[in-house]
């Protein structure tokens, strides 16, 4: 009976080929284990609701129209005022607190003032850009757009009559500035000062009606 014997060469492949193996099969295990736990992710996915779509359609609270900081929240016997002051390096975006329609548009020449100073409302001699917005509800908003020193002036698309949907971008300032968001007496205010917000997402106030 014949002896069957690997030749030197044939050894020396199947040595090869086994380490090779031995390299690839670890890494072979692992892809079909993240393949096993995304088909497993996949198939029992929460599914969740987009929480700016979910804002969209809430009528009775008023979003940021920009993003900044909230420098200053006053009250007096005309309504509650929030101003937020925008960073000079941005976002410059102007967006809807809600769904709304503009009941009005006026700008007011004057001068600008640094988006750090304190306002008792709205200065008179201020270069601002007034914008007011009604919703099915019949609340009404304004929003003051002030003009910087460092910064350019307030630009919008939208006039008096036009409708568009919570957090809908409206309208932009150059380099930043401030904006003071006036709500209703009765409105429940949902910031505090010097608290970080951001544009179409953080809720300044609460209506109420």
């Amino acid at each position: 009976m014949k002896r069957l014997f690997i030749k030197k060469d044939s050894f020396v492949k199947l040595v090869l080929l086994s380490f090779i193996f031995l390299l690839i099969l670890p890494v072979l295990y692992f892809l079909l284990w993240v393949l096993l736990v995304t088909l497993f992710l996949l198939l029992f996915r929460k599914n969740t609701i987009s929480y700016k779509d979910s804002l969209s359609n809430t009528v009775d609270i008023v979003l940021s129209p920009v993003t900044g900081r909230v420098s200053e929240i006053i009250e007096d016997e005309d309504g509650k005022y929030i101003k937020v002051d925008m960073p000079i390096w941005g976002p410059y975006g102007l967006f809807l607190p809600y769904s709304a329609e503009i009941s009005e548009s006026r700008r007011f020449d004057g001068t600008k003032v640094w988006r750090g100073a304190k306002y008792m409302k709205v200065k008179d001699n201020a270069e601002r850009l007034l914008v007011e917005f009604q919703n099915k509800l019949g609340h009404i908003t304004s929003v003051n757009v002030m003009s910087c020193i460092v910064g350019g002036q307030p630009d919008i698309w939208l006039k008096a009559g036009d409708k568009g949907r919570s957090s809908a971008c409206f309208g932009y300032l150059p380099f930043g500035g401030s904006v003071l968001v006036k709500v209703s007496k009765d409105s429940n205010i949902l910031v505090t000062e010097n608290e970080k917000v951001r544009a179409g997402f953080t809720i300044l106030a609460g209506m109420k009606g």
